[in-house]
């Protein structure tokens, strides 16, 4: 249905006919089912504000005019719907009538199930409200049962409260009264006993932390007991690290530069070793972890870790003693100096794992300042004993002891420059007790030796000392026979091998540690130089004094080689030298200047022995009588001279001997001119004497020079025998031609051609006066031979003095 188009030109506004148009749509489709329910209210409901706005707007006529023309179509409507088909109607009508019937007998039964079920509805009341008090009683008692089983529950904990701290289950303990007093007495706190247990929390939570603390203290007061033990054990596996490591650095000979606990070495390290936990020893820290976290739970982690201080102060002072005894007597001397260092290694590195394990607890500060304090006691008492001791035995085994000490405290990052420079004076002790040790051996070994070349007597012992003394030997040499002598003397050997252990020990006493390198080596280079200053040539100084030849010669010889050793020992220290520097040695030097002396001392000696026999030498300068052998101090002279230069002399170096030779036979022959020249006169028959024992000494000295292969030996004889040669001149005054006196006579110096010219004219002077006096005749003047020749010594005099030759020759 809809409204028409005239309605609502005539005003009615849109709003009012869409609500209309709504209302009667529904209508059409509900009018029946609405009215069947008894909802008619509910259309006028609908109606009301339609024609409330209408009347608002003024406009009721013409709603008045659309509801009559609804209704008059509604009419139709069921007139139509009556008049097309009347029999369905009569038919329903009939089919209302029998369900309006069935409706009064359903209605009827309905009452009837109402009264049976309003009967059956008081039983249920009534058991539903006997349901309902069982249901409080039900609550009541498991409201009991739960304030029971709670009160139970904290009966319970606290027992087991009781039963861990029994247990010396601290931290556990704490735990559960922490549960307890927060959670469970919480449910019963108004019980009389749980306000009894709530109160008696703080004095179980003191107990446990008391009782924490006592074991803690314990624990640490037994450190005393057991460090040593670790540190043990520490020295053991760090020993066994070095040997690994050696046995590296073996197979690759590269890695012999880097030192142990260098980071190349640590490299190579299997680091996977538990110092309190292996199979040498098992030792937890439960009481330490339980009692730091009994206190961290209660807040007191400042207090404990101060109290933990404190008390590894006080067995810090129980470590070192305050005296070490050492007897070399004992069978181990160094025991206390051994338990000291493991029980200070073993309780430095438990501080270290602590420190690492419980952060926080050990500050790094604290360990380190702890680790000080010890290595200050360490010095002061290691130092007293390390002054005290003399035996190499002992302070071998301490040096060793210490270093495997230092490395095993390196290993755990303490600082060891306090116990390295310790080291050094242990260094310098030792090196002390070795000199004294090496002089006293090698002045024994001085005292001992035959001043002898040595004989070695098979290959094996030749070898050895070849390599020992540093002696060059060629191959060919080892397969030529034996006996074999060398040069030197069993002395020399025997202080090289003396010198190469005195390097090896000092410079193995810094083994396998880091340290100032250029101190050290300093130190060393010093020591070997004054043991071989202030000992060895001081040693061979001493016994030049000897009047010995044999002794001083050998001693000659040694010094050559104890030169080329003080070489071979600078590039050994320079080999071992981590910074390659040029090592020199002042010993070098004194070598040299022993040996310098030793050729001056034979010098001296052996024109000694040429003194001596000229001091028995007995010449009449005035005879007249024939001799028909050489004088005998001459003879005798020789003669030993060749023995003297077949044995004593034989093994001198040809350079030195040669120089010997020149100047003993220029002494010698000086030594015979003096005596020429220092004669008040000569007669012929004398200087003739004199001539016989000069050409036999010229023959030995030919020979000798022969035997030598050095002529320049013959040249020490020339101005004795061009004296001799003019004075057994028939004319002097040959010497005052220059041509002749360069050809005969150039070795005689002018004023012993006028000493010796004196001589033979003061002899023949007195010849002739012996002449004049039997014949009254003067032979002197004879030819004026006399006036010439004094007239010529007067000029070469003069020319020598820078006079005027004229005038004196006038």
């Amino acid at each position: 249905m809809t409204v028409s188009e005239d309605y609502i030109e005539d005003g009615i506004t849109k709003d009012i006919i869409s609500h209309l148009q709504q209302l009667l749509l529904s209508d059409t489709l509900n009018t029946n089912e609405a009215f069947a329910k008894g909802s008619a209210d509910d259309y006028l409901d609908q109606l009301a504000p339609i024609i409330k706005d209408a009347l608002a707007s003024h406009h009721a006529e013409e709603l008045t005019s659309g509801l009559d023309n609804i209704t008059r179509t509604k009419d139709q409507e069921i007139e139509a719907l009556c008049n097309g088909d009347q029999n369905e109607y009569m038919a329903s009508v009939q089919q209302l009538d029998q369900v309006t019937a069935e409706a009064e007998g359903l209605k009827s039964m309905i009452l009837d199930l109402n009264m049976q079920m309003q009967i059956s509805g008081k039983g249920l009341i009534e058991k539903r409200k006997r349901l309902l008090e069982a249901k409080t009683v039900r609550t009541n008692v498991d409201s009991a049962i739960e304030a029971v089983t709670a009160c139970l529950q904290v009966l319970d904990i606290t027992n087991k409260v009781y039963e861990l701290i029994r247990d010396r289950r601290r931290f556990a303990a704490l735990k559960s009264l922490d549960e307890l007093q927060n959670i469970h007495l919480k449910g019963v706190k108004n019980f009389g006993f749980a306000q009894m247990i709530n109160k008696s929390v703080p004095a179980l939570t003191k107990i446990v932390r008391t009782e924490s603390l006592v074991d803690l203290d314990a624990w640490i007061a037994s450190l005393g007991k057991f460090s040593s033990r670790i540190g043990q054990v520490a020295f053991e596996h760090i020993e066994s690290l070095r040997e690994d490591w050696r046995t590296i650095q073996t197979d690759q000979p590269q890695l012999q530069k880097y030192k142990f606990n260098s980071p190349v070495e640590l490299s190579f390290r299997d680091t996977d070793f538990d110092y309190l936990e292996n199979k040498h020893i098992q030792e937890d820290l439960s009481s330490l972890y339980e009692s730091a976290l009994v206190h961290a739970s209660l807040g007191l982690t400042v207090d404990f870790r101060e109290h933990f201080k404190n008390e590894l102060k006080v067995q810090r002072d129980y470590l070192i003693p305050s005296k070490l005894s050492i007897k070399p007597e004992d069978p181990n001397p160094l025991f206390e100096v051994e338990v000291m260092f493991q029980s200070v290694a073993g309780f430095c590195i438990i501080d270290k794992i602590i420190s690492r394990r419980l952060k926080g607890l050990r500050l790094s500060d604290d360990v380190d300042e702890f680790w000080s304090s010890l290595c200050q006691k360490l010095v002061v008492i290691l130092n007293n004993t390390i002054q005290a001791l003399s035996d190499l035995d002992i302070l071998r085994s301490l040096r060793t002891m210490f270093i495997l000490f230092i490395l095993t405290m390196q290993n755990f990052d303490f600082d060891i420059s306090p116990l390295q420079r310790l080291l050094i004076a242990l260094l310098k002790q030792y090196n002390d007790k070795l000199q004294k040790k090496f002089t006293k051996d090698f002045m024994q070994t001085v005292e001992e030796d035959d001043y002898m070349p040595m004989v070695i007597k098979n290959k094996d012992l030749y070898s050895k000392i070849a390599s020992i003394s540093w002696y060059n030997v060629d191959e060919e040499d080892l397969d030529k026979p034996f006996p074999r002598v060398l040069p030197f003397s069993q002395v020399y050997p025997l202080c090289c091998a003396e010198v190469r252990k005195f390097v090896q020990a000092l410079e193995s006493f810094m083994d396998d540690l880091e340290h100032d390198e250029g101190e050290v080596e300093f130190f060393i280079k010093t020591s070997v130089d004054d043991i071989l200053v202030k000992t060895v040539s001081q040693a061979f100084f001493d016994r030049l004094k000897s009047t010995a030849r044999e002794q001083i010669v050998q001693i000659l010889v040694n010094m050559e080689y104890f030169e080329n050793m003080a070489s071979e020992v600078e590039k050994l220290l320079q080999e071992s030298s981590t910074r390659k520097t040029i090592v020199s040695l002042n010993a070098t030097e004194t070598f040299q200047a022993c040996r310098k002396k030793a050729e001056v001392r034979i010098f001296e000696l052996v024109n000694n022995v040429v003194d001596q026999f000229l001091d028995i030498a007995d010449y009449d300068w005035r005879t007249t009588t024939k001799n028909t052998t050489p004088s005998t101090y001459l003879t005798e002279m020789v003669t030993f001279l060749k023995t003297m230069i077949n044995s004593t002399l034989v093994n001198l170096p040809h350079s030195i001997r040669s120089f010997l030779y020149l100047d003993a036979f220029d002494h010698l022959c000086s030594s015979l001119l003096e005596f020429l020249i220092s004669s008040d006169s000569l007669t012929v028959q004398a200087v003739e004497n004199f001539d016989m024992d000069v050409k036999y000494l010229e023959a030995f000295i030919n020979e000798l020079a022969q035997d030598q292969n050095d002529m320049s030996l013959t040249t020490t004889v020339l101005e004795l025998r061009q004296s001799i040669d003019l004075l057994r001149s028939q004319d002097m005054t040959d010497y005052n031609n220059a041509l002749i006196r360069m050809k005969k006579y150039d070795r005689v110096k002018p004023e012993n051609a006028q000493s010796l010219f004196q001589k033979v004219y003061h002899a023949r002077s007195t010849s002739q006066s012996s002449a004049e006096l039997s014949t009254g005749g003067s032979s002197s003047n004879k030819n004026g031979t006399g006036s010439k020749i004094m007239g010529f010594y007067r000029r070469k005099l003069n020319k020598s003095d820078g006079g005027n030759n004229s005038s004196n020759e006038s």
